[in-house]
């Protein structure tokens, strides 16, 4: 059987939307305004062309006065849509169509553990440092795919009460200190972004596999957990691309792998003293005497 496009689904959600408001006797501009929502985005909307986060969608079942039954259609259709890529009205142009249902379970899981050995994940990136890594690679797509990645960060702004946890190996740090590829003012941005991140955000975690805790480093690897309306699952990349877990697989070998590499990193106090210690060192020994760096360590 073949199952229905995510545009169909998409334009059922926003036909039963509809349907909902004008049960209440409710004009576009009346339920924007209880929504706080513009009579222009509640039309896009309607016509599946505007797509809703997890919490936004809770919030119109709740003043759109739905039954329970019509809720859970609602929020099964829109956790398929959001699939699609579509985030504050703007569809994702610049990321690959297979990576577009990860991005859409980073905007939706109540939990994200993530292990990305020996690089920097996608969310921890500030602006400078990925326009530096999409221009080394010759993208030619930038503002969409820095708008795209951005995205991803902003998630732990909409959503305080979220845990997300990052482990990375020793050797990804080294790379931000040592490196004579880029400018090491965008190295000391992308260390002090991380160190914003955790003093911003307590529901972020960022931690630090030591050299020699691991005989070698597992592959990259992320687990999203969800409080309801979805399974958890986790996906792996490998050198034949993502490997998106089963229900099997997530337990034997997905948590299995996250909780040896968790039980290996350092404290969350120590990972901070460390990423306080790499921004020193490109402080001090890659920056020009006088130049404004890190502030001096208490």
């Amino acid at each position: 059987m073949t199952l229905p496009s995510v545009e169909t689904q998409q334009r059922e959600l926003g036909t039963m939307i509809s349907a909902a408001r004008k049960r209440l006797g409710l004009t576009q501009a009346e339920f924007g305004r209880r929504v706080g929502y513009t009579q222009a985005n509640i039309s896009k909307l309607e016509n599946a062309h505007l797509g809703l986060q997890r919490e936004q969608l809770d919030a119109f079942i709740k003043a759109l006065k739905v039954s329970d039954a019509e809720a859970a259609v609602m929020r099964r259709l829109n956790a398929s849509a959001s699939t699609s890529g579509i985030w504050s009205g703007r569809r994702l142009v610049a990321t690959p169509p297979w990576f577009r249902d990860i991005l859409a379970a980073e905007q939706e899981a109540d939990t994200v553990r993530s292990w990305t050995g020996e690089r920097i994940s996608g969310q921890l990136q500030c602006e400078s440092y990925m326009l530096t890594l999409f221009n080394t690679a010759g993208r030619r797509d930038i503002d969409d795919a820095v708008y795209e990645r951005g995205q991803r960060a902003r998630v732990f702004a909409r959503h305080p009460k979220r845990e997300y946890e990052f482990l990375l190996s020793e050797s990804a740090l080294l790379q931000l200190t040592r490196t004579r590829k880029l400018d090491p003012y965008i190295l000391l941005d992308q260390v002090k972004h991380m160190l914003s991140l955790i003093d911003a955000h307590p529901g972020v975690s960022i931690r630090f596999v030591p050299f020699g805790e691991l005989p070698h480093l597992p592959l990259d690897l992320t687990v999203f957990g969800f409080a309801q309306g979805a399974d958890d699952f986790a996906y792996g990349e490998t050198p034949q691309g993502v490997q998106r877990s089963t229900a099997e697989t997530l337990r034997s070998s997905y948590l299995d792998r996250w909780t040896a590499l968790s039980g290996a990193a350092l404290s969350r106090e120590d990972s901070r003293t460390l990423l306080e210690h790499a921004a020193r060192e490109i402080n001090d020994t890659r920056l020009p005497a006088g130049a404004a760096g890190f502030p001096a360590l208490p």
